[in-house]
């Protein structure tokens, strides 16, 4: 975002918005572009173009349970017996929703109140990007958390833009390329 801001020769603003609200705001015009691990995917591309991808990523587990991180893939759980949390409006969400209808399922509005979802045991897991997952680990060893050792899904995230401005898109566009 500075990049992209500097080479416009413009002020950066940045906005914090729950993770569910941010396509909304782009749509609305209350923010230029999306920068927020979005994934691409063809449903977010009908409302908005993107860019990218500049990073490659995957859903994994984050959980105290080490059979729960072994899982290769959502099919391998024991949904009836297994809480998990995502971030609402999420593809993490969208994911557990098709794949395991029957499984209790938790939305959180943020990745803080998804960990306390699982520290307090309201929740087995939660279902994320795997580098939140694998970064959780190492940013709380007290809390003994266990991630995915890599990810059960191939996700692309991009910097999700209005569609209606090309020559914004090719600048963007340019910038991630370099």
């Amino acid at each position: 975002a500075r990049i992209i801001a500097q080479s416009m020769d413009v002020e950066l603003r940045l906005v914090e918005k729950p993770f569910g609200q941010l396509l909304g705001a782009l749509e609305a015009g209350d923010v230029d572009l999306v920068i927020s691990g979005l994934t691409i995917t063809p449903k977010r591309n009908l409302k908005v173009a993107f860019v990218g991808p500049y990073f490659l990523s995957g859903k994994s587990f984050l959980t105290k349970y080490k059979t729960l991180a072994e899982a290769k893939s959502l099919k391998t759980v024991e949904a009836e017996n297994v809480t998990l949390t995502a971030l609402e409006g999420s593809t993490s969400q969208d994911l557990v929703e098709q794949v395991l209808p029957e499984v209790k399922l938790l939305p959180a509005a943020n990745y803080e109140g998804a960990l306390r979802m699982l520290d307090e045991s309201q929740a087995d897991a939660l279902v994320a990007d795997y580098p939140f997952c694998f970064y959780a680990v190492l940013r709380h060893p007290e809390k003994a958390y266990v991630a995915s050792v890599s990810p059960i899904t191939y996700e692309p995230l991009g910097i999700a833009m209005p569609g209606d401005d090309p020559q914004f898109i090719n600048l963007v566009t340019n910038l991630v390329n370099t």
